[in-house]
């Protein structure tokens, strides 16, 4: 029997156990926790492969060991050290023994040895292959419907680009205590809008301050209109997305609602009662080997903490998620998209490569856009290329932001169309008065502009790509550029005025050049090339910027630089212009 001494250490561990047990349940939702335990959710192959491994040799070295008589007790004095040994042991017997790997006393010493070595094998094998069949997974049920280019024109797509609209933001939000977090673009109500949240600054702010509210910025034009204030913008949040412990939205999602999900995407909206959060949330099916991510729903959460748990039904009766384009997870649109690679099985993937596709992404701001089709509704659009250094466009595949339904177009291998990666090079490649491109990647000052976010655009049915050429600092667009894919060429360009975003998207709704476009002396299909044709776009553009300013209230500071910009343009545009010849 234990002594006093020992039982009173036995009640203290247990106690302690108990004690830390408690504490673990209680900050469950915590990132060191929950992260371990989630990594084996997600991927349970990293469990069950090392554990079956393990499992199975051990049981078949037990009872090996028992079929040779391993566990009779040896003789006296005849241990596994001693001279004599039984016959008929083999020299490799002999050598384990003589390095206490197998005993008389101990005999499972091997077979648990050898056990683990084959496990921790098991282990960097499911390592290595769990990605693999997960993406295998998600393919097989993705369920790729055909697509025809026709079905894709008049999509409406940003006109702002993701830097200059988080760059608008940051510039507007007057404070030093808050920072801007979770931008996203999102349908509000006939308007693309990028939004964010104002969430605290600081490492004991992010403890102590709740999300002071919401900010958002026009998608569908170049003006740098932030909206902060008023009913839909200004509420602060009780539980937020930059809120840490108990007052952060993922930590009462997992505390209250469901520890296995995770949370896709968390983008703000604003409402005529308060703004809210739209939060889609992933879960897991599957088997003890694999298991694929799934949609789970949607949790929409109210300025004043209320959390209310939608399923994939539901939310599609909701009006406000249904509408706003961010009710299928952004995540799930994407890790789909990637899925593609293994539509000719996992052995393809890995060593033929025969019809491999990868997500083509070019800078900061990765695919999927979200994009807006008259018939279709609004869709996550991804473009493909062929796998290997080749810039071409191979498919474009559409996730319904509502349904999560898959289509593709993959395009015929005889016709040659430019890929994403390689449409800003084409545009880097033009003359444009007064725009000096900086290096491809380079982020150096001294007025030098760079061309971002080839976005896929279908007018008429027809592949291009609208890039927008941006300066340096980010804080406004210069202009918006077309390029055909198939013809592989620069077929449009449009200031980033009022006049010329108006333009922009008539073009991408029509498919057809608007006539001011097109008619000017100096324009060839919708280029603005250098002459007198230019010339005369820019005195009309710049007397537009300067009636703007009039009018302009808080965007007076982005007009003057657009002003500076339009009159250094125009001098460039009127140096240009040749002299008439002389009359005889």
């Amino acid at each position: 029997m234990p002594t006093g001494r020992a039982t009173a250490k036995i009640a203290a561990a247990v106690a302690v156990l108990i004690l830390t047990l408690g504490l673990v349940y209680l900050l469950r939702p915590l990132g060191i926790i929950r992260g371990p335990f989630m990594l084996l959710v997600r991927h349970p192959m990293l469990v069950t492969l090392p554990l079956i491994s393990f499992l199975i040799t051990f049981g078949l070295g037990s009872a090996l060991v028992a079929l040779r008589g391993g566990f009779r007790r040896a003789p006296e004095g005849k241990g596994s050290g001693g001279a004599a040994r039984r016959r008929g042991r083999s020299q490799f017997d002999s050598y384990l023994r003589a390095h206490g790997l197998v005993s008389s006393d101990q005999p499972l010493r091997l077979p648990l040895v050898v056990a683990l070595a084959i496990g921790s094998l098991g282990l960097l094998c499911a390592a290595g292959l769990t990605k693999t069949y997960t993406g295998r997974a998600i393919y097989a049920n993705a369920d790729f419907q055909k697509l025809l280019p026709s079905e894709l024109s008049g999509g409406e797509v940003r006109v702002k680009p993701y830097e200059v609209a988080l760059k608008q933001l940051q510039n507007s939000l007057n404070t030093p205590t808050e920072k801007i977090t979770n931008m996203h673009i999102v349908k509000v109500g006939d308007e693309l809008r990028w939004t964010a949240f104002k969430d605290p600054e600081g490492l004991f702010r992010v403890y102590t301050k709740k999300t002071a509210g919401i900010m958002s910025v026009t998608g569908e034009s170049s003006s740098p209109s932030v909206e902060q204030s008023g009913t839909g913008h200004d509420e602060a949040f009780e539980v937020g997305p930059g809120m840490k412990w108990s007052d952060g939205i993922k930590w009462r999602i997992a505390k209250d609602f469901c520890y296995t999900c995770d949370v896709a995407e968390m983008t703000a909206i604003p409402t005529a009662n308060g703004p809210v959060v739209i939060a889609p949330y992933i879960s897991y099916e599957g088997g003890l080997l694999v298991k694929r991510p799934v949609f789970g729903g949607v949790y929409l959460v109210d300025a004043g903490g209320s959390i209310e748990d939608l399923s994939p039904a539901e939310a599609l009766e909701n009006p406000l998620v249904a509408a706003s384009g961010r009710l299928y997870p952004e995540k799930l649109a994407r890790r789909t998209a990637d899925s593609y690679k293994y539509k000719n099985g996992i052995l393809n993937r890995m060593f033929i490569h025969d019809e491999q596709l990868e997500v083509s992404d070019t800078e900061e701001n990765s695919q999927p856009y979200l994009q807006d089709f008259k018939d279709l509704g609004l869709q996550w659009v991804t473009t493909m290329k062929p796998r290997g250094e080749t810039f071409t466009t191979a498919a474009v595949l559409l996730t319904d932001a509502q349904s999560g339904e898959n289509r593709a177009w993959v395009v015929s291998k005889g016709t040659s169309l430019i890929g994403n990666e390689k449409a800003p090079d084409i545009v880097r490649g033009e003359s444009i008065p007064g725009i000096t491109f900086a290096d491809a990647g380079a982020d150096d000052a001294g007025g030098k502009f760079r061309v971002v976010e080839p976005r896929q655009i279908f007018p008429g049915g027809r592949l291009q790509f609208l890039l927008t050429i941006i300066p340096n600092s980010s804080n406004r667009s210069t202009m918006s550029i077309i390029v055909d894919a198939e013809r592989q060429e620069v077929v449009a360009k449009f200031p980033a005025t009022t006049e010329g975003d108006a333009d922009l998207i008539e073009y991408l709704a029509s498919g057809t050049l608007p006539e001011d476009e097109t008619v000017d002396p100096g324009e060839v299909d919708g280029e603005l090339t250098t002459g007198e044709g230019a010339a005369a776009t820019l005195e009309r553009l710049l007397e537009q910027n300067r009636t703007e300013q009039a009018q302009a209230g808080d965007r007076i500071e982005a007009l003057k630089t657009q002003e500076r910009d339009l009159e250094r343009l125009l001098k460039e545009a009127e140096r240009e212009v040749p002299e008439a010849p002389a009359e005889e």
